[in-house]
Order: structure tokens, then C-alpha cells, then sequence
């Protein structure tokens, strides 16, 4: 059974904070929370009430031990695109470490830094997308939940988040299309690009939500408090013209103009050749009226409102949404859907530290019971095999008393085995050659054919060494066994093991002379010859024996050409190797 897994996110941001859980069980991914405060409502100001705030809140909110992921907004990481060595990805790692260096200058600094390989699209080779951050930043974060009652399991860059949500939203993008989300926070606004449902390229644009208010609060001369309330029913174009919103749309335009044509110059992509797809807006100001519209009609392309995958959700917790699914995807395999941590080492081995020591304890019990558990069946084993040597024991004093009989009746079965092997070679050389028979006559053309078979020492004509021995009968024994004797003292035979084995027969036929390649005919005959269940390795028999030279000679006058062929067996008769 799958185990129910629950996931929290926090995105922790300047003017307000956002939480989601996720409850995971096996495929099937649940929200199970959604939540957010407000700083100028809850009068927050600076990072210590924040760090107040935050442990209460969590504290009431969370359940006890939990542990939660957080984001690190864009602004605070340097990212960089590099181009992965051909066939060298064992040097990423590296290379990622040496292109760290470069980006962190001559600063004493720390910092932390992790990469991920990303897949090719289009013309562009193969990516290292690598996320550095300085460590005295990465902790001031990290510290805003040191003292809340819930554990930190990661950190993840915010514009990575943003893009797992976009991709989890849109999971029916082409492969050949250009996304990009576009998330205006209060100061900053955070823009990632997708292609390929993998992150390419992500930054962080020094305009913020808080523009638009300003610049109605210039107009209509209104605190910002006001400002921040008229800035929700304001629209970038009004019956009597433009609105102060349209000047700080066009900055915002300004800026992520720059930001595309940066990333065209890293990632060497054409957007004519492959034109942005769509624009999707999330954070507060997204929701401002025309603004979707104004920036689809200043990049030629769809622009929209970011559709959440749940409808309990708006927009405002994209980043939150995202963070808890990188954190479901970390876990894959998969080195394309690897999410980019910056989390201390520290915490890490923390966390480790933390999730292992009550397994460690549980090892424990379970080991020392263990033991004893062994040690007791061990005694009981002990027990049981005394009883069964024992037993062995007057086993073998038994088997002493017949030891003469069972050697007596051994020489029996020897002097026998002697005899009857001779007759068991004999026949198997009878179906060797029925079988061999078979195949050469089933395997050779219709128009050639065979006059001779015969085993290697045939063939030649040479004589075949054999041993001849006298045999005696076994002594008389007496025996509860009955052992039937031979007739005679002694016989002449001829021991099996001393007879050349058969493993070679030779083959000699006639085929017709061709014009053109003479030994087709046996070379197909071969062929079929070595897929034969009998022979191997056959070949041409270069070799002639003297009754194949006359024979051949008499032949050749009626245009029919000879050939010899050597036709090692496959398997070896009962006496081979004795």
C-alpha cells in the first residue's frame, strides 16, 4: 500500500505570507491546506516581527514535527546557463564548481549552489542550468523559521517554483512552444520561461506591484493605503483616457523586453523562428484590469491570467504551489526533473540526522532481540544435531561390517562395465551414421549426390590402436550379496577406453560442373550442413584418400566435378574422453 505523504510549502515574501500543503498517495496528489497573512494587516514591520509572527502562526497552523519547504526569492540567486561538455556529463559537477567561482568574483563570501541538466530543444545543445546563492543571504532566510516549531526539509528558488506550476497547470504544452510566467510581487517581479515542460531560463525584474500604487497615489493624490485599495478597480484604459496604472505597464514592458533579449543571447534562441507561445500572469497586480491584454499586444502574443491546477487556488500561491510540488518531484530518478536545492549542508545532515535516529533506535531493539533470538535457535539446533551424529554414528559402525561385500561386488560391476561398453560404442556408431546419412541426404542439392561415408581411420585406411587385456574374475568373497560369476578364469578383451572415439567422418560426392562459380552447390551444402543437429565446423577436405582419387577420375569425364568434405561430430560416443 502506498503511504499518505504530506508536503508543506511557504512562500514567505514582502508583503505577505502564503502556505499550501499537498497530500500525496502514491499518483493521486490532494490539497489538503491553503492559507495566507498579510504584513500591514497584521502590522508586521521588519524581519524580526516577521520571525515572531511566523512561529505563532506556524505554530497553530502546522501539525507538530512537520516539515516544510521554502523559497528563495530570484533576486537573492545569480543563474546562469552553460553549455554541457559532450559526452562528459561525469564533469558536470566540475565544471559547475569552477563556473560557481567565476560568478562569485573575488568576494571572501560563501556560497551555496546547485545545478540541473537540462533536456535540448530546438538547435540548442544540451544545458547546465546552475542557481548560486551567498550563504549569509540563503540563512537570513532560513532563519525567519528557526524558531517556529517545524522542521525545514529544503529550499528551492521561487522561479523554479513558478515554472512546476505553470508545467503542472499546462501538462498539454507542445514540446516546441515558448511559455513564460510572469508572478508581480510587491517589489520584484519574477519571470520564468518553459520549453519542453523543463525551466530554461529565470530572473528577477526590479518592478513591483507597489509601482502601480505609487502611481496612483501620484495622480489622485491618496496614501498608499488608499492607493492600494484604488488600485483594484482602476483598468489601464478608462473612458477618459489612459489611466496612471499605463505608465507604469509600460516600465514593466521596458524591463521584461530586456529580460527576453538576455535570454535569447545565453540560450541563442530566435523568438521569430520560434515565437513566444503565451504569458501567464500571477500575483496580486496580475489581476489589474488590461493589463493582460496590454502586455499580449506589446509581444505579439496570448497573455493570461495563470490557470492554478486547483480551483481552490488563485494565483497568489504560485510560488507556494510550486515549492510543495518540487519537493513531490525530488524524488524521482529522473535527472531532467531534478529540482535545484540550496539548502545548507548543515541542514541537511540535520535532517538526516533526525529521520534516521528513531530507526536507528528501533534498530537497535530489533538487533538485540535479534541476537537472542539466535542464540536460542542456535541451542536448539545444537541439540538436534547431537541427536542426528548420533544417529550417523551407528549408522557407520553398521557400514563397517559390510564393506568387503560392497568392494567384492564393485570388482563385479567393473569386470561387466569392461564388457559392455565395446557394445554400447558400437551402437551408438550405427545410428551415427544412419543420422549422418540422413542429413547429407536431406541438405544436398537434387542434382548432386554421394558414394562414400566412411569415420576418419576408414577413410585412410589406417589401422586403429586397441588394447587388449586379460580380464580375471573376482575373487570368491563371502557375501550376503549374490554375485553371478564368470564361467571362465580369465578373457581376452579389448578395452573400450583404448578405441579412438569417433568425432570426424569423412564424405566424398560428385556435383555438376558450372560455368560460374564451380562449388556453389557445396557451399550452400555446408552452410545448411552446420545447422545440422550433427556436424560442425565443416569443411572442405583437402586431404584425398586413394579410392576417392581413382573414383574422381572416372567421374570427371561426365562433366560431373568431385568434392570431399570433413564432417566433425558434434557429439562424442560413449567411450569419448575415457
Amino acid at each position: 500500500m502506498f503511504k499518505k505523504q504530506s508536503i508543506v510549502a511557504l512562500d514567505i515574501g514582502i508583503a505577505s505570507t502564503r502556505m499550501v500543503a499537498l497530500e500525496t498517495k502514491g499518483k493521486s496528489v490532494k490539497l489538503s491546506k491553503s492559507i495566507s497573512f498579510s504584513n500591514s494587516e497584521e502590522g508586521i514591520v521588519g524581519s524580526d516581527e516577521l520571525k515572531d509572527h511566523l512561529k505563532t502562526w506556524l505554530g497553530k497552523e502546522l501539525a507538530k514535527n512537520a516539515e516544510v519547504v521554502i523559497g528563495l526569492p530570484q533576486f537573492l540567486a545569480i543563474t546562469q546557463l552553460s553549455e554541457c561538455p559532450a559526452n562528459q556529463k561525469s564533469q558536470v559537477s566540475n565544471m559547475v564548481q569552477f563556473e560557481t567561482q567565476q560568478m562569485s568574483g573575488l568576494t571572501d563570501e560563501s556560497f551555496y549552489y546547485d545545478y540541473r541538466l537540462l533536456k535540448e530543444f530546438g538547435n540548442t545543445p544540451q544545458s547546465v542550468f546552475i542557481s548560486v546563492a551567498r550563504c549569509s543571504q540563503a540563512d537570513e532566510r532560513i532563519e525567519l523559521i528557526e524558531d517556529a516549531p517545524c522542521f525545514l526539509k529544503d529550499v528551492f528558488l521561487e522561479g523554479d517554483a513558478l515554472a512546476a506550476t505553470l508545467i503542472q497547470s499546462e501538462s498539454n504544452i507542445p514540446e516546441n512552444e515558448i511559455h513564460a510566467i510572469l508572478d508581480i510581487g510587491a517589489e520584484n517581479t519574477t519571470l520564468s520561461i518553459v520549453v519542453n515542460k523543463q525551466m530554461v531560463f529565470t530572473s528577477s525584474i526590479m518592478f513591483g506591484g507597489d509601482y502601480f500604487t505609487d502611481e496612483v497615489a501620484k495622480a489622485h493624490g491618496l496614501n498608499r493605503f488608499d492607493a492600494e485599495r484604488a488600485k483594484e478597480s482602476l483598468s489601464l484604459m478608462t473612458l477618459d483616457g489612459p489611466s496612471p496604472l499605463l505608465n507604469a505597464s509600460k516600465t514593466l514592458i521596458q524591463e521584461l523586453q530586456v529580460t527576453f533579449e538576455s535570454w535569447q543571447t545565453q540560450q541563442n534562441v530566435d523568438l521569430e523562428a520560434t515565437p513566444l507561445r503565451t504569458i501567464h500572469l500571477s500575483g496580486g497586480s496580475a489581476k489589474i484590469k488590461g493589463l493582460a491584454a496590454f502586455i499580449g499586444q506589446q509581444f505579439n502574443c496570448e497573455c493570461k491570467l495563470l490557470e492554478m491546477p486547483f480551483e481552490e487556488l488563485d494565483g497568489d500561491y504560485a510560488v507556494a504551489l510550486g515549492l510543495a510540488l518540487l519537493e513531490m518531484k525530488k524524488q524521482s530518478k529522473n535527472s531532467f526533473k531534478k529540482s535545484v536545492s540550496l539548502m545548507p549542508t548543515s541542514h541537511k545532515t540535520e535532517l538526516l540526522r533526525r529521520k534516521r535516529l528513531p530507526m536507528l533506535a528501533v534498530a537497535f531493539i530489533l538487533f538485540t532481540w535479534g541476537i537472542i533470538g539466535v542464540l536460542y535457535l542456535q541451542f536448539n539446533l545444537s541439540n538436534k544435531e547431537l541427536v542426528k551424529l548420533d544417529v550417523r554414528y551407528k549408522e557407520l559402525q553398521k557400514c563397517e561390517g559390510i564393506e568387503p561385500s560392497i568392494t567384492a561386488l564393485k570388482q563385479a560391476i567393473n569386470y561387466n562395465q569392461d564388457l559392455l561398453q565395446v557394445f554400447a560404442t558400437r551402437g551408438n556408431r550405427n545410428y551415427t551414421v544412419i543420422e549422418a546419412v540422413e542429413t547429407l541426404t536431406k541438405d544436398k542439392k537434387k542434382e548432386d549426390w554421394f558414394y562414400l561415408l566412411a569415420d576418419y581411420n576408414s577413410y585412410y585406411n589406417v589401422e586403429p590402436k586397441v588394447e587388449v587385456v586379460k580380464v580375471s574374475k573376482p575373487k570368491e568373497k563371502k557375501s550376503f550379496f549374490l554375485i553371478e560369476e564368470p564361467e571362465q578364469d580369465s578373457t581376452l578383451l579389448v578395452r573400450a577406453g583404448s578405441l579412438e572415439p569417433w568425432n570426424l567422418l569423412c564424405a566424398s560426392g560428385f556435383t555438376p560442373k558450372q560455368r560460374s562459380d564451380q562449388y556453389r552447390n557445396v557451399r550452400a551444402l555446408i552452410n545448411k550442413l552446420e545447422q545440422s543437429d550433427i556436424f560442425k565446423n565443416v569443411d572442405i577436405n583437402q586431404k584425398q584418400s586413394p579410392i576417392d582419387a581413382q573414383t574422381m577420375q572416372i567421374w570427371t569425364r561426365y562433366r560431373m566435378r568431385p568434392f570431399s568434405l570433413l564432417l566433425p561430430l558434434k557429439r562424442e560416443e560413449v567411450n569419448g574422453g575415457n
